[in-house]
């Protein structure tokens, strides 16, 4: 038995040693490659910002989000909640739009806008998005009128409790009702049942009532003492019993869930979430992780996908390998980090844009390269996934390479998603970027461009934990 432990610590050296050579010679690489194109600083990101909320304004202002190409909106139902705004309050801020910033404040306080309207919404997206976007402007500017416009929503969106089987949340809530809501062959996923736990429980410790954080919270209790012994966590949640079941994957539908569990014990301080995160890194790196590829599972057969989604992953463990003192498999966590970051830096490399499609497909034969010419999930959706894990990884080790990165990247977005008029929008197939998808959802902003400003400015938020909309 000694010996077998050794041979396995030996193993696990020598692999930590592999993917730190990997690391090495891919850092020299790209920098010798990148070292005559053109340098992309912090205020050249500014400048996207600033084009984007030009877009924003002139096409959409006050409705949801713009669809810049024609110069139009795009609400999530019959009426607008000024999703855009709210979203993109504290990259304003950080971008130094000062004036921006303060006449988003004096539209949410006026009469133009309210969440008493008939609009039935996501109760998920709105709590990330929405919620988490008003906490946050509230931190930036302590204003009583925003606090309660984050209690009046946070009310409306707690019916998806109410109206729920009695363990879960619905999947939608009607704001104007303040009804929970679900719809057919619409169901319930792992995502987002367990990541509005933070945004609740931020929410309590500003008003100092628990209800937010003790309803929400149950939720989380229950599926921790219901998981499975392998500490995989499919992503599809039964109705009637209220269990994971199906497909395990850190793509859509499951992404957030191991993200919350981790920065609920960075926000908390609550042992209980750093057990189950160290359980889930467990079984990551033993069912997940296969020739530095991130790949799915289902019940009876592995799946070569990595969706686009799941490079949030190389960020978190970034995040918490420096983050998390008392965190098992820190090593293990950083070595992977830097594995698949590269490996969310080539999404956009094989690309003949420059923009990464929403999944890539690894052959089955090892080394499982990525398959090309790719055949499906073409599109790209603006998101922020690969620079925030850039991000982490530039504070975690230092290496100049992920502000390359992010520049390679956002000098494609300038090339192929920019509209001339103001704006930013998708693409239908990242080998035509020509043909296009009209809109620019709220994300770009609250997200991409900001966790670019952040890697290009050398900015670390001391003390923040961010949501999973990066605030």
């Amino acid at each position: 038995m000694k010996n077998y432990q050794r041979i396995k610590r030996q193993a696990g050296c020598a692999i930590a040693m592999v993917l730190l050579l990997l690391w090495v010679t891919k850092s020299s690489t790209i920098r010798t490659e990148m070292t005559n194109e053109k340098t992309m600083d912090a205020e050249a990101v500014k400048q996207m910002i600033r084009h984007s909320w030009k877009g924003y304004v002139e096409c959409a202002w006050g409705h949801d989000e713009a669809a810049p190409v024609g110069c139009s909106s795009v609400d999530w139902g019959d009426a607008p909640i000024g999703l855009t705004i709210i979203d993109s309050m504290d990259t304003l801020h950080l971008a130094g739009m000062k004036n921006e910033y303060q006449k988003c404040i004096e539209y949410l306080q006026s009469p133009k806008h309210t969440f008493d309207v008939d609009v039935t919404v996501s109760f998920f997206e709105a709590t990330i998005r929405i919620l988490g976007g008003l906490l946050t402007a509230y931190e930036l500017t302590p204003q009583q009128p925003l606090l309660d416009k984050a209690v009046d929503l946070a009310d409306r969106l707690m019916s998806a409790y109410t109206g729920g089987n009695g363990v879960l949340p619905t999947k939608y809530v009607n704001l104007k009702h303040r009804k929970g809501l679900e719809k057919k062959r619409k169901t319930l996923c792992l995502a987002e049942a367990g990541s509005v736990q933070l945004e609740f429980w931020k929410l309590s410790k500003l008003t100092g009532n628990n209800t937010y954080k003790d309803v929400s919270g149950k939720v989380l209790d229950f599926l921790y003492e219901n998981k499975r012994e392998d500490n995989l966590w499919p992503v599809e949640i039964d109705s009637k019993t209220s269990l994971p079941y199906g497909r395990v994957t850190l793509g859509g539908r499951g992404d957030s869930f191991v993200e919350y569990v981790a920065k609920l014990y960075l926000a908390t301080g609550d042992e209980k979430h750093r057990h189950i995160f160290e359980g889930m890194v467990h079984a990551i790196q033993t069912n997940l992780m296969v020739d530095g590829k991130l790949i799915e599972r289902n019940e009876t057969k592995i799946i070569y996908k990595m969706d686009h989604l799941a490079c949030f992953l190389p960020g978190l463990y970034a995040m918490m390998s420096v983050k998390c003192k008392a965190c098992q498999y820190k090593e293990e966590m950083l070595s992977s980090a830097i594995v698949l970051g590269d490996l969310c830096y080539d999404m956009y490399e094989i690309s003949p844009s420059g923009l990464a499609p929403n999944a890539v497909y690894f052959s089955d034969t090892p080394p499982h390269p990525i398959v090309s010419p790719l055949k499906k999930s073409l599109w790209n959706l603006l998101r922020p996934e690969a620079l925030e894990a850039w991000y982490w990884l530039s504070l975690a080790t230092k290496d100049a390479k992920y502000s390359l990165y992010t520049q390679r990247v956002l000098r494609s977005f300038n090339e192929h998603s920019r509209v001339a008029s103001g704006g930013y929008t998708c693409l239908k197939d990242v080998t035509r970027p020509r043909v296009k998808i009209d809109h620019m959802h709220s994300f770009w902003l609250a997200e991409t461009l900001k966790y670019g400003l952040l890697t290009l400015s050398g900015t670390e938020l001391e003390g923040k934990v961010f949501n999973t909309e990066g605030r």
